[in-house]
């Protein structure tokens, strides 16, 4: 019961001063806002993570069309040899 008490009195003590109610509102806004945009740049990292993972997956199936045709580069770049190792070395 004294706990109870002790948290009352505070609360009024709280209570009867409106810049303390005031900053502690402004507080609260802030934490929702932070968190809100938080989330949406979360939201927004993550669909770019997504569509470089998409593009780089459509490279390696490029890369493997040009195996299963049989070709060792493509036809508009003659400077790469993929069925040789050190082709980037040349």
């Amino acid at each position: 019961m004294k706990i109870l008490n002790v948290f009352l009195y505070e609360f009024n003590h709280f209570r009867m001063s409106s810049a303390k109610v005031t900053i502690y509102l402004i507080f609260i806004l802030a934490c929702f806002y932070s968190i809100y945009n938080g989330l949406a740049l979360q939201n927004s990292h993550n669909e770019t993570i997504l569509s470089i993972k998409l593009e780089h997956d459509k490279g390696i199936y490029e890369l493997f069309n040009w195996f299963d045709k049989g070709l060792s580069a493509p036809e508009d770049k003659s400077w790469i040899d993929i069925s040789t190792p050190t082709w980037v070395l040349n």
